[in-house]
């Protein structure tokens, strides 16, 4: 498989960019990581205030859609 090569160009690029760039090691990391995501993405938000991402610095509101 290429992910690994892939993974390092991805890096590299979010580097330059100053972009966030997470990573795993081990599925039992990535699997616990992605339940989180999901719990904090499911959660009612208050206030009119989006939840916030424990995956970006400062918590800032998890919309990853830009």
């Amino acid at each position: 498989m290429h992910y690994p090569a892939i993974a390092e160009i991805v890096k590299d690029e979010c580097e330059k960019r100053g972009i966030l760039y997470n990573s795993y090691a081990t599925l039992p990391e990535i699997t616990a990581r992605f339940q989180r995501y999901m719990r904090e993405a499911g959660r009612t938000d208050v206030g009119g205030k989006a939840p916030l991402c424990s995956m970006c610095e400062a918590g800032e509101p998890m919309d990853h859609t830009a």
